[in-house]
């Protein structure tokens, strides 16, 4: 609405005047809207994270398994279960936290004072202390700190990229406008989050904290519910099972022994229920942990902080990318790649806001005095700010003046003089004049739209002279009409010497040339596209640029040139736009809405999305794509509804991330098989010798070394698994325990336990050689492994370290003391050479059977 009011009606309607607030009212209007803070309710870390475990059948199977260990009457090993599904619960509640205090610290340093006018005077103030009425000025730097309608502006240029996803500033006015008109259209409003680039300009704060857009936008997201990621479904429905089968185990063992008369009712039970546990992976929630805080290490060094570890195997199986092309794809810094002077075309290597680089004719250095109008024309005409802090350039005003001073130092002809008028840049005229004084006299540089250039130029600088400039005029076109097909952003400059400063200023000047601006492409990024179009992952650039500028980027990257606008967006079918984004990959113009449909649209056809966004108008989007990715430096709710931020922004660090997922999702998923094949066949071997033999040579304790602490150890030498890069390009499969892998592990547990049976018999139930041979075919299945899904596991020295400590630990067992525990005897010399035997002889069946 505000928008549409002329600003006296909308002064009127907020009960304000140009003279502010006084402070008495201000106190009745803090009362009324609060401080100008964004105001969400938040659970307690703590009772959020243990609200979605209670939810997850993962931590009631292990809850399950504490209870029936407490019932066989091993207290320690049930006591054991609770503290390790503490630690995994514990481990949850600091990832989350880690990432969330990134974001209050950033938060933090952006605290910000503010030019307000109350009772006549202009005075500084937090901006948590504005209300609606409050007048304020603003300045080139400044954030806006709260929704403002203009009143007056001069010269007023506005990044609003985290709202829009514009890449470049866009012109405001304080004159109304339509009612319909679109809040990416209202030129006559500033809203909070964005940032001042060029001029000053005075308004009336509207709406404050909850009530600005952005605070909308808050609460928009935190009624988004976050779906549950890959692992945690997999891993539920894994849990499922197990609880299922340890069911049906106590039955079916329980209805045996009773019937078989081997024990009393009451040993029937124990003996029924200590079979169940055996089939409960305990060891799973530390190794896990374990698991997680390796790979989530790895991905940080990667540069990709996650904020929910079961994130991490997501990263592995994302099949599409929807990215903004600005800081991820570009360096997000402007750059003269090219310009036209003297009727010839230079070329300018380096990018970036860099003094390094060159300026090129045919190849070749030019003497850059003959450059010297030309670029007193870029230099005098700006009023960007380069400032440089820590070893980092801040630009301070509008990014594409900023390409033109780091051309200029490249030439080391960065010269400026006394200003003597300014003509300021308007939307009609599209063009600025500034007046220097050089040498006793008076010259105006002229820079703007080439083609409103031109129309003022009468001649054209040739060979350090000015000539008629009518038969130039269409080479001219050609040559900034060729620029803009390439993707450049166009700028023309003219000069005029001043006889008086009287003299008008925008008439017959001389034409001086034309500059090329890119945001150039990140080289890393070509090879990463590349990579994932190898790896099945389709890559989609969705953005609010201009099309043309999309394309210049989606062409240099690899994603082609066809493109859809955001408006025919809207007029497609979901079945329309799937069957266009099999072949178009560049969406130009889209808006949030836009960007949540695409979202919304893959995820419901099967596809796991990456979402990667900066802005205020990406949170949405951010918050259902299976892994949202905001920048470093991207809007506090950006950061806030993502599951992941970039530390370095680059698209290549997330295609890496990717790498590190696939990488996690190949070593979870071997670490799984092996796991339930060895408790499978420890079963096995259990009711083998049971059924068949009325004999039990494993007890409880024994068991709990098996599944707990050898596990735990295995699962450190699983997390530096290693991959060649192209096996990281073949495409998880949608389930890691799927029905092919369900009949390898029952086949793998078949072996074990047949064979650990023959050992227990060959060794006269020696209860170390069992151990021992179960502990040895952990290395075993690796290696077949290994083969198999083509991932390098014995590499790193952890896994001769895993190998050495499992031993050591089965070894314990000879201490006199705990022999007694577990009812065994000394291993003799045959024994180990009957276990090495069996153990060779699981290698062989695994080569010649199944490889």
């Amino acid at each position: 609405m505000w928008h549409s009011l002329d600003v006296n009606e909308v002064l009127n309607r907020l009960n304000t005047s140009l003279n502010g607030l006084t402070e008495e009212e201000v106190n009745k209007r803090l009362k009324v809207y609060g401080y100008n803070e964004i105001r969400i309710k938040k659970e307690n870390l703590i009772l959020k994270t243990l609200k979605e475990k209670l939810k997850s059948a993962f931590f009631w199977l292990f809850f399950l398994a504490f209870f029936l260990s407490l019932l066989t009457g091993s207290i320690f090993e049930g006591f054991f279960i609770l503290f390790m599904i503490f630690v995994y619960f514990l481990f949850d509640v600091l990832n989350t936290y880690q990432a969330e205090n990134i974001i209050k610290k950033l938060k933090r340093l952006l605290k910000q004072e503010v030019l307000v006018i109350r009772n006549g005077k202009e005075i500084l103030i937090d901006s948590k202390y504005l209300v609606p009425g409050d007048i304020i000025v603003l300045k080139a730097g400044d954030r806006v700190p709260a929704d403002i309608r203009i009143i007056e502006c001069i010269d007023l240029l506005v990044d609003e990229s985290i709202l829009t996803g514009e890449s470049l500033p866009v012109e405001k006015s304080p004159e109304a406008l339509p009612e319909d008109t679109s809040i990416y259209e209202r030129r006559n409003m500033l809203y909070s989050g964005t940032y001042i680039v060029k001029g000053k300009v005075k308004g009336v704060v509207i709406e404050t904290g909850n009530n600005t857009y952005i605070g909308s936008l808050y609460s928009k997201i935190y009624k988004e519910k976050e779906s549950k990621t890959i692992l945690e479904e997999e891993i539920d429905r894994f849990s499922r099972y197990i609880s299922i089968i340890v069911a049906v185990l106590i039955i079916i063992t329980f209805s045996i022994t009773l019937l078989t008369g081997y024990f009393s009712l009451i040993n029937a039970i124990i003996f029924s229920i200590a079979v169940g546990v055996v089939v409960i992976p305990e060891g799973l929630p530390t190794a896990l942990t374990i698991i997680y805080t390796f790979a989530l290490d790895r991905l940080k060094n990667k540069g990709l902080l996650v904020k929910k570890q079961s994130l991490v195997e997501t990263l592995g199986s994302v099949d599409v990318i929807l990215t903004d092309k600005t800081g991820t794809l570009t360096y997000n810094k402007h750059t003269v790649r090219k310009f036209w002077f003297n009727n010839k075309i230079y070329n300018v290597t380096g990018i970036g806001y860099s003094e390094k680089g060159e300026i090129l004719l045919n190849d070749k250095r030019v003497d850059n005095k003959e450059l010297e109008i030309f670029l007193e024309a870029l230099t005098n005409s700006v009023e960007t700010n380069i400032i440089e802090e820590n070893n980092e350039i801040k630009i301070i005003g509008d990014p594409l003046e900023a390409a033109l001073i780091f051309l200029a130092r490249k030439a080391g002809k960065e010269t400026y003089y006394e200003k003597i008028r300014l003509l300021e840049f308007d939307s009609i005229r599209k063009r600025m004049s500034i007046v220097i004084k050089k040498d006793n006299r008076y010259i105006a540089f002229v820079k703007g739209a080439p083609e409103k250039v031109l129309e003022i130029s009468k001649f054209v600088y040739l060979n350090g002279r000015k000539v008629d400039i009518e038969k130039y005029k269409n080479k001219i076109r050609e040559v900034f009409e060729e620029f803009a097909k390439e993707g450049f952003r166009t700028l023309a400059f003219g000069y005029k010497e001043l006889k008086s400063l009287d003299e008008e200023i925008e008439k017959d000047i001389v034409f001086l040339g034309i500059v090329g601006i890119e945001d150039p492409v990140r080289e890393d990024a070509i090879d990463a596209i590349k990579f994932a179009k190898e790896a099945g992952i389709d890559v989609y650039i969705v953005t609010g640029d201009h099309p043309l500028t999309a394309v210049f980027v989606g062409r240099k990257v690899g994603l082609g040139e066809k493109f859809i606008l955001g408006e025919d967006l809207k007029k497609m079918s979901d079945k329309e736009l799937l069957n266009i984004l099999k072949d178009t990959k560049i969406i130009a113009r889209a808006d949030p809405d836009d960007k949540f449909r695409l979202v919304k649209l893959f995820k419901n056809n099967g596809y796991y999305v990456a979402f990667i966004g900066d802005g205020i108008n990406d949170s949405l989007s951010l918050k259902v794509a299976d892994i949202g990715i905001s920048l470093e430096d991207a809007a506090d709710i950006a950061k806030e509804s993502s599951s992941a931020i970039l530390l370095r922004n680059s698209f290549s660090s997330v295609i890496e991330a990717i790498k590190e997922g696939r990488k996690i999702y190949y070593s979870l998923k071997v670490y799984l098989i092996i796991l339930l094949s060895i408790l499978l066949g420890i079963f096995t071997h259990i009711l083998i010798t049971f059924f068949f033999f009325s004999q039990i040579f494993l007890n409880v304790i024994t068991i709990l070394a098996l599944n707990m602490a050898v596990e735990t150890i295995y699962s450190i030498s699983i997390v530096n698994a290693e991959m060649d890069e192209r096996y990281l390009k073949r495409k998880p499969e949608k389930r890691m325990i799927n029905n092919r892998t369900i009949l390898g592990i029952i086949r793998n547990s078949l072996f074990i336990g047949i064979l650990s049976t023959s050992i227990a018999f060959a060794t006269v139930g020696n209860v170390y050689s069992i151990m021992l041979f179960f502990v040895l075919s952990r290395p075993i299945l690796m290696w077949y492994y290994k083969f198999k899904y083509n991932i390098e596991l014995f590499k790193s020295k952890n896994i001769l370290i895993s190998i050495f400590l499992s031993i050591l630990l089965v070894s314990s067992f000879l201490n006199p003391y705990l022999l007694k525990y577990v009812g065994g005897k000394y291993p003799i010399f045959f024994d180990f050479v009957i276990v090495s035997l069996f153990a060779f002889l699981l290698m062989i069946i695994k080569i010649v059977i199944f490889m």
